[in-house]
């Protein structure tokens, strides 16, 4: 599994989930949203930016569709944040 997956999902589940997160973002008025690829970068970003929870979108290995979502439904500000490790 890659590095930003919980369990073993389809792509097209991984991508539902990616849209329900930019609703839950966009409902609770963040305009600066976050998507960290892994579980080390979520715990990164907050600590950058103080974003709330309800600002985070796990788009996992799926980067290009989570940024193409955001082409159709708009958030004002994102941020891809990677945790470099060794």
């Amino acid at each position: 599994m890659g590095h930003g997956h919980r369990g073993a999902y389809s792509c097209s589940a991984w991508i539902h989930s990616i849209y329900r997160g930019i609703d839950v973002a966009r409902a609770a008025g963040n305009y600066h949203s976050q998507a960290p690829p892994d579980p080390a970068s979520e715990l990164l970003t907050p600590n950058c930016h103080g974003l709330p929870d309800a600002a985070l979108i796990d788009m996992g290995d799926f980067a290009g569709g989570m940024l193409n979502i955001c082409g159709r439904y708009p958030v004002a500000r994102i941020t891809v944040a990677e945790a470099w490790r060794r």
